[in-house]
Order: structure tokens, then C-alpha cells, then sequence
């Protein structure tokens, strides 16, 4: 992250390689539309890309892509208030748990109660 914050390409590029499909099946969990899924995905690392210079290592990338996912998914009323709670707990403890499998420590808390858009 630090080498893709001093304009690397490349490392911006690795970055996305290593987890877009994670970070997208995250996503996709939360919205079911594949195509709202992709869009959403898309302005994650966009936003990435323009604060990368900015990016402070106190987290993990994948956990600091993941808040920004969580940020836009509630900026786009996409998140349930039971999915937020959960979600920012999760994001806070962040750790090696978190970067290793982030889809899978995020998948959402299912409700038989709700339904999903």
C-alpha cells in the first residue's frame, strides 16, 4: 500500500489483484445485484486509488478497503442497522483474522425475518 500511496501502478494494480474478488464477493452479499455489486466495487478502489498517498498503516489494506466498501454501502442506504453493527465491530478488531479471509469474517448475519434487496 505504501508503494501504491507514492503513485506505483503496479502496486496499485497488485493490491487490486489480491483482493477485488474477495472485496466483491463482500459486496455482493450485501446488495445481491451483481451489477450494483461491480459499481460499488469500482468506487472502492477508485476511492483507494485517490487516498492512497494518504493511507495511514494503523490497518491492514484489506481491512482499510473493506471500511471503504462498508462506508459507500452505507453512504448508498444499502446496509441493514443489525449489518452495521456487526460489520463495524468486525472492522475494528481487524488482525490477521481479518486480512486473511475478510469475505468470509464479513458475510452478513442472515435473518430469515429479512429480505434482501
Amino acid at each position: 500500500m505504501a508503494r501504491a500511496g507514492l503513485g506505483d501502478a503496479r502496486a496499485f494494480r497488485s493490491l487490486v489483484d489480491r483482493h477485488g474478488a474477495s472485496l466483491y464477493r463482500f459486496i455482493l452479499r450485501q446488495v445481491w445485484r451483481p451489477a450494483i455489486a461491480q459499481e460499488l466495487l469500482q468506487e472502492t478502489f477508485l476511492r483507494a486509488y485517490r487516498g492512497a498517498a494518504r493511507y495511514q498503516p494503523r490497518a491492514a489494506s484489506p481491512t482499510w478497503l473493506f471500511r471503504i466498501a462498508v462506508n459507500l454501502l452505507e453512504m448508498h442506504g444499502l446496509l441493514r442497522p443489525d449489518q452495521r453493527a456487526h460489520l463495524a465491530q468486525i472492522l475494528r478488531r481487524g488482525g490477521p483474522g481479518m486480512a486473511a479471509c475478510p469475505a468470509a469474517a464479513l458475510e452478513p448475519i442472515s435473518d430469515p425475518k429479512v429480505t434482501h434487496r
